[in-house]
Parts: C-alpha cells; structure tokens; sequence
C-alpha cells in the first residue's frame, strides 16, 4: 500500500496530500529563505511519523504512539537533508531513525533534484 504525506510549512502554505515536487520545491524556498526561522513538516497519513526541516538544516523526527518521541540531528548540508527526507519518503522509517541514531552517518545520497 502506497503511503500518502501531508506537508505544512511555517511560512504558509500546506498540502494534504503532498508531491515530491511540492516536498522539493519546499526545501528549495527554505534554503533560499532569510527568515532563520523557517521549517516545513513532513507527516505520514498512516502512520505517527513526522519530520520538521528547520532553515539551520537540523532536522528532528518526531514518532511515538502519541508522537511523543522525537529526535534531532543537525546537517552539514541540504543533501544530506534531502537523503533523510527520501528515507521518509520512501516508508524506511525505522533505517531513517538508525541514521538519525548514528553520529556518523554522512551519506548524500538524494533522488531530490533542487537547482
């Protein structure tokens, strides 16, 4: 069964139903964005996973049976970013969750295209 992903973000705007080009084209104004504030969440529709981007490139994972479990990580680079969000993309939360665990995990690979 096909996962399905809403998506909002602080600086307005939310899909209930988002595309990995409304996903791409976020991460693409973000990183463009001044406000130091900025982020967009990630949710799974059947599932209690979400993922918040945050501007600084930290990213936290929030799960749990009431999402009330959540853990950050802080990347070098949007690639990297971009990697852990095809993860959650991808319904690999669990291997997601291993690398967000893992102080060492540097991995750049993305299907994620931004110019």
């Amino acid at each position: 069964m096909k996962k399905e992903f809403w998506m909002e973000k602080n600086w307005g705007g939310s899909a209930d139903k988002a595309t990995s080009k409304q996903i791409t084209e976020a991460f693409e104004q973000i990183r463009d964005m001044d406000d130091p504030l900025a982020a967009f969440w990630i949710g799974c529709h059947d599932l209690e996973y979400v993922l918040k981007i945050s501007k600084n490139r930290e990213l936290v994972l929030i799960y749990g049976d009431n999402q009330d479990l959540d853990i950050k990580k802080s990347m070098s680079h949007w690639t990297q970013c971009m990697s852990h969000a095809d993860l959650f993309l991808s319904g690999e939360f669990l291997q997601l969750l291993q690398q967000m665990y893992s102080p060492d995990h540097t991995e750049e690979t993305s299907t994620f295209n931004p110019s």
